[in-house]
């Protein structure tokens, strides 16, 4: 999965969809290791780069839910990812076509769902995207978050 996000979004053909498991750090960490969209000081950076909401995994993110479209094909991502109502609003405007996380998050993502339009998911999306950081992405797509979802969800930012 990793490997091919990270050389272009390629997704086969003969697969019926792809799969970005961030749970498991595989891609936030190859976005670390990257010499280019890596940080000099891994140790000073490393909480930083390893969160999901940072704009470079976003982007790829992006390169991969492009692919699927093209091809016809779904792209879902799984894991604690998913299970962030903000991070699902902004994965959902990434075109992510499917999220999965553990049944206990499933309340939350869904009320986080249901309470906004695919449009704002994508205008929450352009702004983590435009950010200079993890916590500017999360602040910037936060900022199209419905107010009673974040009083609902009780969502600190």
């Amino acid at each position: 999965m990793g490997q091919s996000v990270v050389c272009g979004g390629a997704i086969e053909d003969g697969l019926h969809g792809g799969s970005v498991g961030q749970e498991a750090d595989e891609l936030v960490q190859r976005v670390a290791e990257h010499p280019v969209l890596g940080a000099a000081h891994r140790e000073e950076a490393a909480d930083r780069l390893l969160d999901p909401s940072q704009p470079a995994v976003l982007d790829l993110v992006t390169t991969t839910a492009a692919a699927g479209r093209e091809l016809g094909k779904p792209v879902g991502v799984c894991g604690e990812s998913a299970a962030d109502p903000v991070m699902a609003l902004v994965l959902t405007g990434l075109g992510m076509t499917s999220l999965s996380t553990a049944p206990p998050a499933l309340p939350a993502v869904r009320y986080a769902l249901g309470r906004h339009t695919t449009e704002q998911c994508r205008q929450m999306a352009r702004r983590a995207l435009d950010a200079s950081d993890a916590a500017d992405a999360r602040r910037g797509a936060a900022t199209f978050v419905d107010e009673g979802a974040l009083t609902m969800l009780d969502i600190f930012l």
